[in-house]
C-alpha cells in the first residue's frame, strides 16, 4: 500500500484547485464539524444562494471513503432530479433516537426528547442541490448564533452529522412556536427527499 504523501495532495491541488483543507480533531461524533465546513467550503464554490444559478456546480454530493456509489445509476437519477429544492439519498423518515443506554448512540431523553429523528438521509451517501447548500449554512448560523433551541438539543442532533444536515433543511420549514411538531409520529417526508433505491445506489 503506497503511504499519504501530503506533498502530492498539494500539487494535485494546484494544478486542479479543487481540494480543500481543514484542521478538524478526529472522531465519530465530531464529524459535524466537517459536514458545517463541506457546507461552507460548498456554498462559496457553488456561488450558492437561494435565488440564484449556481456558477457551475448543481449539487454537492457526500459520500464516505468506504461507500462504493454506483457512478452509472448516480448519474441517471440526477439526470432525472430538479436542480433545485433536491435533497437524496438513502433517506428515512421514521429514525428513533437509541434509548437503550448500552447503546454507543444513546441519547437519553432529557437531551433529545423526541420520538422521532427529523428526516434525513443516511451519512454515506446523500447530495443537496446548490439552494438546498446555501439554506443549510444559513440553518447552521442561525442555530448557532441566534440560539434558537435549546443547546443540549442541538448537541444532541450534532452528535449525528447526517441527521443533523436534514435537521438543517427541514428547520427553515419549521414555525419557531412549534418546532417540536417536526418530530411528531405523524411527521410527513417533505417533497424534497428523493429516496433511491439501496440496491440501485450501491455496488
Amino acid at each position: 500500500m503506497e503511504s499519504f504523501n501530503p506533498v502530492s495532495i498539494f500539487k494535485i491541488n494546484f494544478s486542479f484547485q479543487d481540494i480543500v483543507f481543514g484542521d478538524f480533531v478526529e472522531g465519530y461524533f465530531k464529524l459535524s464539524a466537517k459536514t458545517d465546513f463541506m457546507l461552507r467550503a460548498g456554498a462559496v464554490m457553488m456561488g450558492a444562494s437561494k435565488n440564484s444559478a449556481p456558477s457551475f456546480y448543481q449539487f454537492l454530493v457526500k459520500a464516505d471513503d468506504d461507500a462504493y456509489v454506483d457512478l452509472e445509476v448516480f448519474a441517471r437519477v440526477i439526470s432525472q432530479t430538479a436542480s433545485i429544492n433536491a435533497y437524496g439519498g438513502l433517506c428515512r423518515s421514521d429514525n428513533k433516537p437509541k434509548r437503550s443506554i448500552t447503546s454507543k448512540f444513546y441519547l437519553s431523553p432529557s437531551s433529545y426528547p423526541y420520538k422521532y429523528f427529523p428526516p434525513y438521509c443516511e451519512g454515506p451517501f446523500y447530495y443537496l442541490s446548490h439552494d438546498l447548500v446555501s439554506e443549510s449554512v444559513n440553518s447552521s448560523r442561525v442555530l448557532r448564533e441566534a440560539r434558537v433551541v435549546d443547546d443540549k438539543l442541538l448537541t444532541s442532533i450534532s452528535k449525528f452529522e447526517d441527521v443533523m444536515v436534514g435537521f438543517y433543511i427541514f428547520f427553515r420549514n419549521i414555525s419557531r412556536a412549534s418546532r417540536g411538531g417536526l418530530f411528531r409520529e405523524n411527521q410527513t417526508v417533505n417533497d424534497r427527499l428523493q429516496p433511491i433505491p439501496e440496491e440501485s445506489m450501491f455496488m
